[in-house]
């Protein structure tokens, strides 16, 4: 089972900017072996072919101590990237502490 089940498999991670992809591959297979709640940010195209930033948040699901699915979210962050720090950094991940 992978976190956000469906969006982490090869072929969609072949719709993200081809910068952000083994960058993303390496922070979804750390968030499965740790299995806790992570972020991380990656680009998305447009149907216009234009690429808009995008968080990610997923966190695991858990019955009787075993992993039972994942749950996340994509949200558009587009506007609130107005610095070229954030930018300059495609694939940001971090795991949430205390988790």
């Amino acid at each position: 089972m992978s976190p956000l089940s469906g969006s982490a498999g090869n072929g969609r991670l072949r719709a993200l900017h081809p910068d952000d992809r083994e960058a993303t591959k390496w922070a979804q297979d750390a968030v499965r072996r740790e299995g806790r709640p992570c972020w991380y940010m990656y680009r998305l195209p447009t149907a216009e072919g234009e690429y808009r930033h995008f968080e990610v948040r997923t966190a695991p699901i858990y019955q009787n101590g075993g992993l039972i699915k994942w749950i996340g979210a994509h949200i558009d962050i587009e506007q609130r990237l107005n610095t070229t720090a954030i930018r300059s950094c495609p694939g940001v991940w971090r795991l949430l502490p205390g988790s």
